[in-house]
């Protein structure tokens, strides 16, 4: 893999797909890997090397024997095959297939009818090379080790952010799933087993003799029985039995515990994996529904800030965008991913003095991240720099040459230096990259739309716009390829599409204008006029052809009103319009 020979590497590890183990808990020592990772190592090779095919099969499988790999929902998702999430991976069915096999040597034997502590059957050691198998922990009260299924390694919790960029180019985190069990002996109540259990009807009060000095007082606590309703939440109530006698209530069995925290990740899981699936998708309104479901302590993670701010840029809601994006640094100011989004949405909303500071922040942190190079091309980008914006890009490819973003974004800079040929070359790599890029689809578009190869320029915002439907400037472009050649009924229909998605776009609506005078629809165009007269009064352009309009429907002196105010907000407009109030 580090060679970058993926199918190379496909091939020697499919021949030990069938030989690995299966037979134990994901988070147990094993001496060998078990089919699950087989498969899900085997199928991001064959993503890395173009084998989407098999690539999904092997994720597939691998969710099907352990839907606890986080790498093969993000492989899934990064395809755009990722089938519904309640089909991928069924709740209750994946638990029982993970827990059902017998326990193999390594593993801790929970025997629920004894109250024996439980015994450890030691794994099998190895030597020299092959997969380490690490000892056993013992817990320094003697009773052999002891774990917590609910604990999880790392400080930012269970769940590790992750990159969802260029179709989630890297894949790199994953859902961490080392864990220790905790054992019960016959006299123990665990803490966490006291605060579920119900009150009991006791209460602990001072005693001291009617007969005997205050000062003499005993300052033992006693549990006296009382009616009271006052209760201590850390004491363990027995129930009734059926001959009026109290009997204390069975606890859970460790292996039931087990289950039960696998169940509570699990679910976690697959709402997670419902929103970096919208996502895949291009469905954001999805994603932040999906959101919305998660329970109230997740939603304040870094992580999911930055999918708002994902989904919000894919809605171009760059203001809401960059608020989402804001929080995830203030809660993670050294996170690093999703920050070339970030950056991105900053330059559309031309902040340029907090594009520096991002730029300068990023670089400081890593300055060898392809995030800070994409964040300084961005800053230069907006001082219309685009030589010195296209080598920053460039070096954010040098860096991950896997980058479908950095390659997008130095065809757009070579576009805006008219140099046509290299834009198609970095738009093509950003396709070899990630087939499902669709910016770069866009930028093949927009370059034969200026070299005027209309049908072309067509078929790659067909394309664009295959990937992320819900995109309303993909469709305008298709609607501005369609006019250009002289399909207005057409070209009408795709900016009304694009309006519905995007209702306060003035150059949609601009452009909508211009159809619908040509199509001689008079009243509709003047409707869309005084919207937009009132969207952007500064814009000459809006009363000049309101005056125009107006004079083709015969209402000459509202034609020269309009006239005059687009020649004072436009002085260079004073000579057509001369000529216009002449005819």
């Amino acid at each position: 893999m580090k060679l970058g020979r993926f199918r190379q590497g496909q091939d020697a590890l499919s021949k030990c797909v069938g030989k690995g183990r299966n037979d134990s808990l994901p988070n147990e020592p094993r001496a060998s890997p078990d089919e699950s990772v087989l498969l899900c190592k085997a199928g991001t090779l064959a993503l890395k090397g173009n084998l989407h095919d098999q690539a999904v099969q092997y994720f597939q499988q691998a969710l099907a024997l352990n839907p606890f790999l986080w790498e093969a929902v993000e492989g899934l998702c990064r395809l755009g095959k990722c089938p519904e999430i309640d089909l991928l991976i069924r709740p209750q069915t994946a638990v029982t297939q993970l827990f059902a096999a017998p326990p193999p040597p390594g593993h801790i034997r929970f025997d629920t009818k004894s109250t024996q502590v439980p015994t450890f059957v030691p794994p099998p050691q190895t030597s020299g090379g092959g997969f380490f198998t690490p000892a056993p922990n013992h817990g320094s009260n003697g009773k052999g080790p002891q774990f917590n299924p609910l604990y999880t390694s790392g400080s930012n919790g269970p769940l590790q952010p992750f990159r969802l960029d260029a179709g989630f180019a890297n894949g790199r985190d994953s859902i961490p799933q080392e864990g220790k069990a905790h054992l019960l002996s016959s006299g123990e109540v665990p803490g966490y087993l006291e605060e579920l259990a119900p009150p009991r009807d006791k209460r602990r009060t001072r005693t001291r003799s009617r007969s005997q000095d205050p000062d003499d007082m005993d300052e033992d606590m006693q549990p006296v029985e009382s009616t009271s309703s006052t209760s201590s939440p850390r004491e363990f109530s027995p129930g009734p039995s059926a001959g009026g006698t109290l009997s204390q209530q069975p606890l859970p069995s460790p292996q039931d515990e087990l289950h039960q925290a696998a169940n509570v990740i699990l679910e976690l899981t697959r709402k997670f994996a419902k929103i970096v699936r919208a996502l895949s998708m291009f469905e954001p309104q999805g994603a932040l529904d999906a959101i919305m479901q998660l329970p109230a302590e997740q939603t304040k993670a870094p992580w999911i800030y930055a999918l708002m701010g994902r989904a919000r840029f894919e809605m171009a809601d760059y203001l809401i965008a960059s608020r989402a994006f804001e929080q995830a640094r203030a809660l993670d100011p050294y996170r690093m991913w999703d920050m070339d989004v970030f950056s991105t949405v900053l330059w559309h909303l031309q902040r340029d003095v907090q594009l520096s500071f991002l730029a300068q922040e990023l670089t400081s942190i890593d300055e060898h991240s392809p995030q800070a190079w994409i964040a300084t091309g961005n800053c230069f980008s907006l001082q219309k720099d685009h030589s010195q914006a296209l080598t920053c890009f460039k070096r954010a490819t040098q860096l991950d040459p896997r980058s479908a973003v950095g390659y997008a974004l130095s065809g757009h800079e070579a576009l805006a230096l008219d140099d046509h040929d290299s834009a198609m070359q970095f738009f093509r790599a950003a396709l070899r990259t990630d087939s499902r890029h669709y910016p770069a689809w866009y930028g093949l578009g927009t370059v034969y739309l200026k070299q005027n190869k209309l049908r072309k320029a067509e078929y790659h915002f067909r394309k664009a716009i295959e990937i992320s439907p819900s995109n309303a400037v993909l469709i305008h472009c298709e609607g501005t390829a369609l006019e250009k050649r002289g399909e207005l009924e057409q070209a009408l229909e795709r900016y009304n599409r694009s309006l519905a998605l995007s209702p306060l776009s003035p150059l949609v609506k601009f452009k909508r204008v211009k159809v619908l005078i040509q199509l001689k629809q008079y009243e509709n165009a003047l409707k869309d006029l005084l919207e937009l007269r009132d969207l952007a009064p500064e814009e000459a352009n809006v009363p000049f052809v309101l005056g125009k309009l107006y004079r083709e429907m015969g209402r000459n002196v509202e034609a020269t009103r309009c006239f005059t105010i687009a020649r004072d907000l436009d002085p260079k407009l004073s000579a057509i319009i001369g000529h216009l109030l002449d005819e």
